[in-house]
């Protein structure tokens, strides 16, 4: 990046600000990470750069979210959305909702948060990426806790953490932080024999099958 800015080369700048702003956000610097993707929207903005911009604000969403800036988070991501779907980006329109979906559940705003990571899951049903699908499938577990839905929290959480641990990925910090309160919160709603078959019928499903389970409606 500093050759980037030796250069005046603004674009490779901000696409460098974004993965920088991503990393500080994936290892829990929230402060840094929010300057980092501020200035990477900046800079897209300046450039016209509609595509990074919708990039850096779906991290952006993410980065409030985390700090407890819900109402903030939410605005972020609905700019996101609306621009990847602007530009007919079917991944990152993907991404966006589903990171809204997970502001609106940290924002306690469950239903919404159910129906954007839906949205999310079928949206990427052409794209392919797993890491993408089983974010929506985590969410949805935490949104199903919420709403009086144990077992179907249980099974959600059982399918996307056998495929998190089958591929070496990790939740965020404070994704996994909130699904161990959640965890603690329906075990506690269920006897110890339900709660294990159902995180086990849920760790058995492929990740498909799991979509399938997380796009059924309830009652």
């Amino acid at each position: 990046m500093l050759l980037a800015r030796e250069l005046g080369d603004n674009r490779s700048i901000a696409n460098a600000l974004t993965g920088l702003g991503f990393l500080s956000l994936s290892q829990g610097s929230y402060d840094r990470a929010y300057a980092l993707l501020d200035e990477s929207v900046r800079l897209a903005r300046e450039l016209g750069d509609s595509q990074s911009v919708a990039v850096a604000l779906t991290c952006l969403c993410c980065v409030a979210s985390a700090q407890g800036e819900y109402e903030q988070a939410i605005t972020l991501g609905r700019e996101s959305v609306t621009l990847a779907r602007e530009l007919g980006d079917t991944r990152q329109t993907a991404i966006a909702l589903s990171n809204l979906g997970g502001a609106a559940c940290a924002h306690g705003d469950y239903e919404r948060a159910v129906t954007l990571c839906r949205e999310s899951l079928v949206v990427a049903r052409d794209v392919r990426d797993n890491h993408l699908n089983v974010e929506s499938v985590a969410y949805l577990g935490d949104a199903a806790a919420a709403l009086h839905e144990p077992e179907r929290a249980a099974r959600l959480w059982g399918a996307s953490d056998a495929w998190r641990e089958a591929n070496s990925v990790p939740r965020f910090a404070l994704d996994r932080h909130q699904q161990e309160w959640m965890i603690a919160q329906v075990r506690e709603q269920l006897d110890e024999a339900t709660w294990t078959s159902a995180w086990k019928e849920g760790r058995a499903m492929s990740l498909e099958q799991a979509i399938a389970y997380a796009l059924e409606e309830t009652v």
